[in-house]
């Protein structure tokens, strides 16, 4: 039996479970909503540079698209579950801040790159520092918020990061865009430099800012006896899935359903701001203002529906009744991502975009909510990773698929469209039969 008192744990939540709403946790929960946005724009930034950064270093789509998801896919999941198994066991605050860190320092890089292997290869080590992002932020706020307030706070971050990034496209089209009004502030050995390796360097500055914020968050385990028993095994030495709160077949259907999610936007999320571009020849700059429109669209309408849910559901059936919204998102989204096939024009595939985000965002937003209540508490950050794990390694596969597929057709609007498309949409409808399936064993779970 493990001594769960404050005095053997040292976390903020065990510490201050009385006071969910404390400043401190607010405080935290705005620092990881700020590095929510921020972290949404590398991959943003890096499709509007596609063009520019395929006529440079010569890579076509099948390159391009190994860079934006095998090399991350891969390196995500040999990294994420060690990241998390230190984090269960140290100061969460730290680990995030060295992964911060590592991603600042690949980002310059890849600013630095002359070459696809380079340039794959410092993608890759982007992927793995981001790889214990996403599981130690939700560990924390279960840390920081009891289980009256955590999924208001759970939805905030995923919210506004959602949110957020349909704002990121569009501050990342203006970055691409103003580089060259900055030359003449930089020194002369950057000036002459190309657009896109400017425009990764600045993308980085931010970074500086933000890695010592992530220290300022309030405490999780760092009393000397919290950190040494958990190194020592004392707390965190259980299974990941046991006492889950959720049988086995409910687990590997929620996993599956992630990672056919993730592969289904992965295809369509690498290459669409290739394919507005290539449609209408537009500039990074007007490409990243209709897709941030497109993102935000979507995102509100996935606030207003996970919003609705959380309000017309006890706790008790929110997980079945989100897992049947999440199905019916998914098959949406297998709409949208289908009809892409006959995409011609810019304003119907950003049309499309938008209804195939809203569809995968509201099933995201409703997945992280079960997972959150479904997660045990001594192993948090591990079972985040394992999904985390699984969606990232699902989605290298997608964007792979549609280069090559592009290629094969000659890299035109259309050959690049219809593999999107064809891509995409089995994906989505996979993900909403598992979700679906989800649903029936949590409900069998409930009664």
């Amino acid at each position: 039996m493990v001594n769960r008192s404050p005095k053997n744990t040292g976390t903020f939540a065990a510490e201050h479970s009385q006071q969910d709403d404390a400043p401190c946790a607010r405080w935290g929960l705005l620092v990881l909503v700020v590095l929510a946005l921020y972290t949404a724009m590398d991959r943003q930034v890096l499709g509007l540079l596609a063009e520019p950064l395929r006529r440079d270093l010569g890579l076509d789509d099948t390159q391009f698209g190994l860079m934006q998801g095998a090399g991350v896919a891969v390196f995500a999941a040999l990294a994420g579950y060690p990241l998390a198994w230190l984090a269960d066991r140290s100061d969460r605050r730290y680990v995030l801040a060295a992964c911060m860190s590592c991603w600042c320092f690949a980002l310059v890089a890849c600013a630095q790159a002359s070459s696809f292997m380079e340039l794959f290869a410092v993608s890759s080590l982007m992927g793995a520092a981001e790889a214990g992002v996403v599981p130690i932020a939700y560990a924390l706020i279960a840390d920081w918020f009891g289980a009256r307030k955590r999924q208001t706070a759970n939805s905030i971050f995923v919210l506004f990061g959602r949110i957020g990034a349909g704002v990121m496209i569009a501050a990342s089209g203006w970055l691409v865009a103003s580089v060259d009004d900055l030359r003449s502030w930089l020194p002369p050995a950057l000036q002459g430099a190309a657009e896109w390796r400017l425009t990764l360097m600045f993308t980085a500055l931010p970074s500086l800012l933000i890695i010592p914020l992530l220290l300022t968050m309030p405490r999780v385990g760092t009393d000397g006896a919290g950190i040494r028993g958990r190194f020592l095994g004392l707390r965190g030495s259980k299974s990941v899935l046991e006492p889950a709160t959720l049988v086995l077949p409910g687990i590997l259907f929620l996993v599956i359903g992630a990672a056919m999610l993730s592969a289904g936007a992965a295809a369509v999320g690498v290459f669409m701001p290739v394919l507005v571009q290539r449609l209408a020849g537009l500039t990074p700059a007007q490409a990243g203002s209709g897709l941030g429109l497109a993102a935000l669209s979507a995102a509100l309408t996935a606030l207003a529906v996970s919003s609705g849910l959380a309000k017309r559901n006890s706790e008790s059936t929110a997980g079945a009744t989100g897992m049947r919204v999440a199905a019916l998102g998914m098959v949406i989204a297998a709409l949208a991502g289908a009809l892409l096939v006959a995409t011609t024009a810019v304003n119907h595939a950003l049309l499309l975009y938008a209804c195939l985000l809203a569809g995968t965002m509201t099933a995201a937003m409703l997945l992280v909510g079960v997972l959150q209540a479904k997660a045990p508490q001594h192993a948090r950050t591990r079972f985040m990773a394992v999904f985390v794990g699984a969606a990232a390694v699902a989605a290298a596969l997608s964007p792979i698929l549609v280069g090559a597929w592009s290629d094969a057709g000659g890299a035109t609007p259309v050959a690049l469209a219809r593999a999107m498309a064809f891509s995409s949409a089995p994906c989505f409808v996979g993900a909403a039969l598992a979700f679906a399936l989800a649903a029936k064993v949590l409900v069998s779970k409930v009664n």
